[in-house]
């Protein structure tokens, strides 16, 4: 049986300087998904406080709100996140702000 050695052992490891994968996990799991939750519902009240409208299409905001619909229609919601949501989205404007306009 033929033994090679690992020549690369010892060569200086241009990586280890980054955190490692346990270190990014800790720290990205420091937040529940509650916390989540509230942080994208302050961001969205902030977009509606400015814009008067939920965010337009490619967006992580956007994909956000549509997850909640989703949410909501499957009843997985819980029921304190559901009213703030939709209270939320009662409180934007009905003004027209882009898209084609229908033929009369």
């Amino acid at each position: 049986m033929i033994v090679i050695p690992n020549l690369f052992r010892d060569l200086y490891n241009p990586f280890q300087h980054l955190p490692q994968p346990s270190t990014v996990r800790t720290v990205r799991n420091s937040m529940t998904n509650s916390d989540n939750w509230q942080t994208n519902f302050e961001a969205l009240e902030a977009h509606v406080a400015q814009t008067g409208h939920f965010p337009n299409k490619h967006t992580k905001l956007n994909n956000w709100c549509r997850y909640q619909r989703k949410r909501i229609k499957a009843g997985t919601m819980p029921i304190e996140q559901k009213v703030l949501f939709e209270a939320l989205a009662s409180s934007r404007s009905n003004e027209h702000t882009g898209g084609r306009n229908k033929k009369n």
